[in-house]
């Protein structure tokens, strides 16, 4: 009887979890998205207007895509490379891989719209840039987080950064906050660690840029202020106060 029991129990688990089981794994190989990964120029030593070295990449984030490469190239030096989300692979893949590459050919330049990531050696982690002829463009970490918020304008020969620009962490944390006026920054721009710590602050006035950056531990690392058209100089020298911060004061 008890026998009995437990294979009809097992039966009707396996019934109810199957199709959950089977949605998950679908939902698991869908997930994974098509990167380039561009490393500049190549290893002929051309220059810099040789051709970049790329990959294609399955992968379900930029930062697994990234790994990967450095990997394969034993490279660890991350600034060196931009990577570009290509869209969603819908192929059975259940694992990241290169799928082609290494293949040299200049960077592929954003005609159509894409998400661009780049690396942050100041807060050490990969910054989304998504972008659109006009109006808002967002991108989104893999599991399902906002990255990137801009907003771009046509100008009268390109596109401009024009409204609020805005960077979360993976955790959700605010990565950094600023706003732009048709491609110029106004106000003022921070910038956050992954666990809240402040990490810098630029502020723009009618004289000049006044740039604060601070550690991992809240201690001041630096304090600049670049007059307009002039070098930059540490804030505090004879003479050199900086100005109060021309913010914006037609917004909310």
């Amino acid at each position: 009887m008890i026998a009995g029991w437990r294979a009809d129990f097992a039966l009707l688990y396996f019934c109810y979890t199957f199709p959950l089981n089977q949605f998950l794994l679908n939902w698991a190989v869908r997930c994974m998205k098509i990167f380039e990964v561009t490393r500049w120029g190549n290893d002929t030593g051309d220059g810099f207007n040789s051709a970049d070295t790329n990959y294609l990449v399955l992968a379900s984030h930029a930062e697994e895509a990234a790994g990967l490469v450095c990997t394969r190239e034993r490279n660890a030096d991350l600034g060196r490379y931009e990577i570009l989300e290509l869209g969603v692979c819908q192929a059975e893949v259940q694992a990241p891989v290169i799928f082609r590459g290494p293949y040299l050919e200049h960077k592929f330049m954003r005609g159509a719209h894409f998400t661009s990531w780049a690396w942050n050696a100041r807060l050490e982690t990969w910054v989304a840039t998504p972008s659109c002829t006009e109006g808002e463009a967002t991108a989104q970490y893999a599991n399902g987080q906002l990255a990137a918020r801009v907003c771009f304008r046509k100008g009268e020969k390109r596109i401009l950064q024009h409204g609020v620009f805005e960077h979360w962490h993976a955790n959700g944390q605010l990565m950094e906050r600023a706003e732009y006026q048709w491609g110029r920054p106004v106000g003022r721009r921070e910038s956050w660690y992954a666990d809240g710590t402040l990490a810098g602050r630029d502020e723009w006035s009618p004289g000049g840029m006044r740039s604060q950056r601070w550690d991992r531990g809240g201690r001041p690392v630096s304090d600049v202020f670049e007059e307009s058209g002039k070098t930059a100089r540490q804030h505090g020298e004879p003479g050199r106060e900086a100005p109060a911060p021309a913010l914006d004061t037609q917004g909310a």
